[in-house]
């Protein structure tokens, strides 16, 4: 079963950084975090739209998101943690996370 958009890290404690992309804008081909000790991760969305690593990240993370045409959007306040569809999924408070316009 896909859960598309829903909090990942609730189920999936073994990720570090997770969630789902909106596609509907263009495609998101790459999210990179950074944490505050400078380590970075870097995902590509699957064929559902979901991203996650299981390296552990040390919050407040910087997340930025790459479109297919090179352009990149980065979050303005620093993430406090990696469970990214809590807080852009259903249900959450921010947007979906979208290609850069």
């Amino acid at each position: 079963m896909q859960r598309h958009n829903a909090p990942c890290v609730c189920c999936h404690a073994e990720f570090g950084v997770a969630g789902s992309v909106d596609s509907s804008r263009g495609a998101v081909v790459r999210v990179v975090v950074r944490d505050a000790l400078g380590n970075t991760d870097e995902m590509q969305p699957n064929v559902f739209g979901n991203f996650f690593r299981h390296q552990k990240l040390t919050p407040p993370l910087t997340p930025i998101v790459f479109g297919e045409d090179g352009r990149t959007l980065t979050m303005k306040s620093p993430a406090p943690h990696g469970n990214c569809n809590a807080c852009h999924g259903s249900g959450g408070t921010a947007s979906a996370l979208r290609a850069p316009l």
